[in-house]
């Protein structure tokens, strides 16, 4: 009979997931969290959305490839989305595979495969080369955020880079943190989903809030 019940809620809340407006497009962040990232760009390892200012994005509309990535033990991301994200002018020259990232003051030149770049004419090493990885220019995360005077968090793949002075703590944060690995389909509860649910070509679950959680095509 318990058994019974359960499904019966679930299937109701299924249904209020279909119908609601908009509830069962997107995870729904808390107040908190969406003035921790007001000024951020969010990233995950692995995945090809991204958040610039707590609006979702896709860093790459052309090519679902594009994500960040792991190499060598160093976190590599797109330049370009990363730059333009931070308000920075990108520009590419073909014929010296040089690029030229512009924000305020600061003037950052590098070349594909030179283990540097330079900042405002200062040399600067590369933990690792810039490179060309599915036709989009990468280089290692923090390399980019420093040269253009910004933080980053990092944390189970998660990626946040923004102005100076906005500190994270992996513990004090944690429910933040939860919350935002859950926006690129990362269940942080430790219960089960309490109800499988699908819909054209999307599949997800019922949470133990009865938010409609949909994993990432």
């Amino acid at each position: 009979m318990k058994k019974v019940f359960i499904l019966l809620v679930a299937s109701m809340l299924a249904v209020s997931c279909f119908l609601g407006e908009g509830l069962a497009e997107k995870i729904a962040l808390s107040d908190k969290a969406k003035e921790k990232i007001k000024e951020a760009v969010v990233l995950k390892v692995g995945s090809n959305k991204a958040y610039v200012r707590g609006e979702e994005k896709e860093i790459d509309k052309d090519n679902p490839q594009v994500k960040p990535e792991v190499k060598d033990g160093r976190t590599l991301v797109v330049l370009r989305f990363v730059a333009e994200s931070l308000g920075a002018t990108v520009n590419w020259d073909e014929g010296k595979r040089e690029v030229k990232v512009v924000l305020q003051d600061k003037e950052i030149r590098l070349v594909l495969g030179q283990p540097e770049m330079l900042v405002n004419g200062e040399k600067k090493p590369l933990e690792v080369a810039a490179e060309a990885i599915n036709g989009r220019t990468y280089l290692p995360l923090r390399a980019v955020a420093e040269a253009l005077d910004k933080e980053v968090f990092y944390d189970q793949g998660l990626i946040v880079i923004e102005p100076l002075g906005k500190h994270w703590n992996k513990e004090a944060d944690k429910e933040i943190i939860s919350e935002l690995l859950s926006l690129f389909g990362e269940d942080q509860s430790s219960e089960e989903p309490l109800f499988p649910i699908k819909e054209a070509d999307k599949i997800g679950y019922i949470d133990k809030t009865g938010r409609c959680v949909w994993w990432p095509s």
